[in-house]
């Protein structure tokens, strides 16, 4: 076999090698859309107590939870 044909065929497998690195990128961040799209984050306010002074009395923090699609829909 010859140097050159050698060549091409290593720079062949090269480039398969960046096509397929470059379509498992590709469909990481497809699904990764996908996933935002369909679990959205909601915030949901809690009472508690405030905890550093009781005098304060109660203040909203902020809870995270995911819900479905059609729990956003629906709301």
């Amino acid at each position: 076999m010859s140097f050159t044909c050698l060549k091409l065929m290593i720079s062949h497998t090269e480039t398969n090698a960046e096509v397929a690195e470059h379509q498992v990128k590709q469909d990481y961040q497809k699904n990764r859309q996908v996933h935002q799209v369909t679990m959205r984050l909601t915030v949901v306010e809690t009472t508690v107590q405030h905890k550093l002074n009781a005098l304060d009395g109660e203040i909203l923090r902020p809870r995270f939870c995911r819900i479905t699609e059609s729990e956003f829909n629906s709301s």
